[in-house]
């Protein structure tokens, strides 16, 4: 059983419900920085949406 299960259901409840992660600190933080620096953002988006061809790269210098 989780440990946290009481906090976040309670004694007698007989479904789970979650407001936020146990991770919502992170989350808040992240947010924030995306919202205070638009350069930041911009380069984060650019950086993530990237293709990765690590698969096709690897295969082209693989020995035949």
């Amino acid at each position: 059983m989780c440990p946290l299960r009481e906090q976040c259901c309670g004694k007698t409840t007989k479904f789970k419900k979650i407001d936020d992660s146990i991770h919502k600190e992170h989350y808040d933080r992240m947010h924030q920085k995306l919202n205070e620096n638009p350069a930041y953002t911009k380069k984060m988006v650019r950086v993530r949406s990237k293709p990765l061809n690590l698969l096709s790269e690897r295969s082209s210098t693989l020995p035949t």
